[in-house]
């Protein structure tokens, strides 16, 4: 797989560090829980999939999301809300990479955090964990799972991330 923020012609994705370090597939996802993946886009690319590793037979629905850098540099936190995908249900993807559709966005260069909840533990997406340091941040959603909040609200340090990629068209 490329290395963070680089481009593939065969799979012409961007993929965030945690897509380069996935190591397991769990569930234990907390309902409305936001996780958020800092990702680097290069150069101004239209964007058109939000793309995981599904881990199992999991059930539930999940949504992703695009947010924008906020004030402070590599922080989602204040950070616009640029596209987020429908409410998709996992049981229809089977193990392994699944693209799941956004509508086509187009990202100018620089720093975005892709966003991802569940609306249940019993989604299974591939991880990364970081054992020394914070790999990914989160927020809990008001309400439960639905509708990202935009801007981004202030969000907590987390030690593992889902595997998130974006397909470039």
């Amino acid at each position: 797989m490329p290395k963070m923020g680089t481009k593939d012609a065969t799979y012409r994705y961007l993929s965030s560090l945690s897509l380069d370090l996935a190591e397991e597939p769990i569930n234990g996802w907390t309902a409305g829980r936001v996780h958020l993946v800092e990702i680097a886009v290069p150069d101004a690319v239209t964007v058109d999939r939000i793309m995981t590793m599904i881990g199992g037979s999991g059930t539930g629905n999940v949504r992703f999301g695009i947010y924008k850098e906020g004030a402070t540099a590599h922080s989602p936190d204040g950070g616009e809300l640029v596209i987020e995908s429908a409410a998709i249900d996992v049981s229809a993807y089977s193990r392994g990479l699944a693209a799941m559709t956004i509508a086509e966005t187009a990202l100018a260069a620089g720093i975005y955090f892709l966003a991802f909840q569940a609306s249940a533990d019993t989604v299974y997406l591939y991880t990364s964990y970081d054992v020394v340091g914070v790999l990914g941040s989160y927020y809990d959603r008001a309400g439960g799972f639905g509708a990202f909040t935009d801007p981004c609200p202030e969000t907590a340090a987390a030690d593992r991330a889902a595997t998130l990629g974006l397909r470039v068209t």
